[in-house]
């Protein structure tokens, strides 16, 4: 796995480890302490969220790029305004 993604993982966690680090710098907290309530305060994403909220404004501003569920096939779905890229 490392042959085709790299260090992702790695890179992922010094990601989130730098962002903890400078929200402890600025809400003057000790090493141990939870950020999880400071990311909150600040109106900070979490990395997952951040990266959901990417895709979806990908989607959102690129729908040209992509066909609904309707333009493919003529079953009726329960949700017609899926988008797909085919």
């Amino acid at each position: 796995m490392d042959l085709f993604f790299g260090d992702i993982p790695h890179r992922m966690s010094t990601y989130v480890s730098f962002k903890k680090r400078i929200i402890r710098i600025t809400m003057g907290t000790r090493l141990k302490d939870c950020c999880r309530e400071y990311f909150q305060t600040l109106q900070i994403l979490p990395l997952a969220s951040q990266y959901i909220l990417s895709i979806a404004l990908f989607m959102i501003h690129n729908k040209d790029l992509f066909k609904m569920n309707s333009e493919i096939h003529k079953f009726n779905t329960r949700v017609t305004l899926i988008f797909s890229n085919q």
